[in-house]
C-alpha cells in the first residue's frame, strides 16, 4: 500500500469497488427482505370487508398479502402460521372467510382434507336497487 496524503493509506481500487458492491447488495437485500402488502388494493373492497368486522378485515388483508406474493388473485391459500402470527385462531380465520364469502368479496373452493382455495373478487359487485316504500293507498306499480 502507498501512503496517501493526510496520513490515510491508499487502497487498491479493486478493493474499494468490491466493498462498495457488497455494501450496495446488502442494502438492496435489506430493503427487499421485509414483508409488505403489494397494491393496488381496491378501496371499495377494504371498506366492504371492514363493515363485516375485525376478523373479516384481517383475513382480507392476509388474502391480499398472499395475492401480492403469488401475483394472482385465484386459488390463494393461507398457512396456519400466517394467520396465527396475525392473532387469529383457526376458528376466527374460518369465520372471517365465511363473512367475506357471504358478501361476495371472495369465492371459496372447499375440498375435504385440503386447505381452502380462495379467489378474491376484483370487480365491484352489483347492488340490487332498494325498493322505495309507497304511501298507503298508492299503487306500487306491481299488479
Amino acid at each position: 500500500m502507498i501512503n496517501a496524503p493526510y496520513g490515510h493509506p491508499a487502497q487498491d481500487i479493486s478493493t474499494i469497488l468490491a466493498s462498495c458492491s457488497v455494501e450496495r447488495r446488502t442494502r438492496q437485500h435489506e430493503r427487499r427482505s421485509g414483508e409488505f402488502l403489494k397494491g393496488p388494493i381496491p378501496l371499495w373492497w377494504l371498506t366492504r370487508a371492514s363493515q363485516e368486522g375485525r376478523a373479516a378485515l384481517t383475513v382480507g388483508i392476509l388474502l391480499w398479502f398472499r395475492s401480492g406474493c403469488s401475483k394472482s388473485t385465484n386459488g390463494l391459500t393461507v398457512s396456519e402460521r400466517l394467520y396465527l402470527e396475525c392473532g387469529l385462531s383457526r376458528y376466527t380465520f374460518g369465520r372471517g372467510v365465511r363473512k367475506l364469502e357471504s358478501v361476495g368479496l371472495v369465492t371459496v373452493d372447499r375440498q375435504v382434507g385440503r386447505k381452502l382455495r380462495i379467489t378474491l373478487t376484483t370487480v365491484v359487485p352489483s347492488v340490487d336497487p332498494i325498493p322505495t316504500e309507497t304511501k298507503v293507498g298508492e299503487k306500487s306499480g306491481i299488479d
